[in-house]
């Protein structure tokens, strides 16, 4: 017998463009503290698209990390 338990996760960060991610890394939120636990395989090119129409970048926060803006 599987016994599975389903816990609710953040999408913390893209790879490749917001508008089009190639994957994703989900982060869980630990005691105020936003704790990374994976990165999704690469997704395909419908729910790449899906997903990125509906995600959008955080306030205050650089789309760019360490690169040029």
């Amino acid at each position: 017998m599987n016994h599975r338990e389903s816990v609710d996760v953040v999408c913390a960060a893209v790879i490749d463009p917001l508008s089009r991610p190639q994957s994703v890394v989900v982060g869980l939120p630990v005691h105020g503290r936003l704790r990374i636990v994976g990165r999704s395989t690469p997704l395909t090119a419908k729910v790449a698209s899906d997903l990125g129409c509906i995600l959008t970048a955080a306030a205050g926060r650089s789309s760019v990390a360490g690169g040029h803006h």
